[in-house]
């Protein structure tokens, strides 16, 4: 399927990023704060409370959690869940456990991000054509009675976050233009292109802070894909190293920019963030390893992802200023997708 060959090349893209965030509650022992990781382990969607996991699906068929937002008591995961052995995405979202559906499943879904506004929620994702084999970028606003179309379907469009700020709605992510994936982000439905399209691009997160726009992604800049953000659309670089990096989210506290991500040392992929620019190695680069997303909560910086063990198998981690906490015994196949902290 469509969905499952593109998300082994996402994977390290898949985040919800947010503005600086807080909030207070037991879970780490060092902080008194919860953290919440989503992704999935196995077939299985599901969200870690402080280690503890807690399934989303039974495993019959495939599921992701891709996005992950916690607002007062309720937990929100935003993903999708096969519809059986060689069978479409069914996009959904899950509040507290409970699944709301928001596509039937005669085309190939995948939810991508959620936001939460009081008692709206807002997912973004993109549905696969499988006659005309192009993908439409989409965002649902509660459920599937309202769904909101970025493309036409004429050419391949993704999303890969939501972000909402008063009464706009942001959505980032790429669509062909027949030669290239254009990076850009869509402002209330009306696009603004990042990249200039002869090259692959990608726009991965999205951060409001005051009046400035922060988007996460990748451009291509001399001979190789590289990590950025843009600010107001100026790109920023985050690395020269001419290897291949990849940035998956974004988040602003006051003058200071955080970025997840990936960068090729010439052999591996180590996890990263940068702080202003700045790298801060999250793994020693002996294993591919990936930075999914960033949560700022009282001066630490949290970031999720996974390390593949020598069996070839994801370990779910988070790093608490650069400290890593294993979530997963690698027993199994797992993923990170997304991080809250409260």
């Amino acid at each position: 399927m469509y969905m499952k060959r593109i998300a082994i090349t996402l994977s390290a893209c898949l985040a919800f990023a947010a503005c600086k965030k807080s909030g207070g509650g037991p879970g780490d022992t060092a902080t008194g704060l919860v953290v919440y990781v989503a992704g999935s382990e196995g077939y299985v969607a599901k969200y870690w409370k402080d280690k503890t996991a807690i399934s989303l699906t039974d495993g019959g068929n495939g599921a992701r959690i891709n996005g992950l937002f916690v607002s007062g008591p309720d937990v929100y995961g935003a993903g999708y869940e096969y519809s059986g052995t060689g069978g479409n995405g069914v996009g959904k979202y899950w509040k507290n456990g409970t699944a709301v559906t928001l596509s039937n499943g005669s085309q190939d879904v995948n939810v991508k991000s959620v936001f939460v506004v009081g008692k709206d929620v807002y997912v973004a994702g993109y549905s696969y054509n499988n006659s005309t084999k192009k993908s439409t970028a989409l965002y649902w606003k509660n459920d599937s009675n309202t769904v909101v179309t970025l493309t036409d379907g004429v050419n391949m469009a993704t999303t890969n976050s939501i972000y909402v700020s008063g009464s706009d709605i942001y959505v980032t992510g790429r669509e062909y233009n027949g030669t290239a994936f254009v990076a850009k982000y869509w402002k209330n439905g009306k696009e603004v292109a990042l990249t200039d399209g002869t090259h692959d691009g990608d726009a991965t997160a999205i951060c409001i802070s005051g009046n400035d726009i922060y988007v996460s992604g990748t451009k291509y800049i001399g001979s190789s894909y590289t990590a950025v953000y843009w600010k107001n659309g100026v790109a920023v670089p985050l690395t020269n190293s001419g290897y291949g990096s990849l940035a998956s989210a974004i988040a602003v506290s006051g003058n200071d920019v955080y970025v997840t991500g990936q960068e090729y040392n010439g052999s591996k992929y180590a996890a990263k963030y940068w702080k202003n620019g700045v790298a801060v190695p999250l793994t020693d680069g002996a294993n591919n390893a990936s930075a999914t997303s960033v949560f700022l909560s009282g001066g630490n910086v949290y970031v999720c992802g996974y390390e593949y063990n020598a069996t070839n198998h994801g370990v779910v981690k988070y790093w608490r200023n650069g400290t890593a906490v294993a979530i997963t015994d690698g027993t199994t196949y797992g993923v990170a997708t997304g991080i809250w902290v409260k």
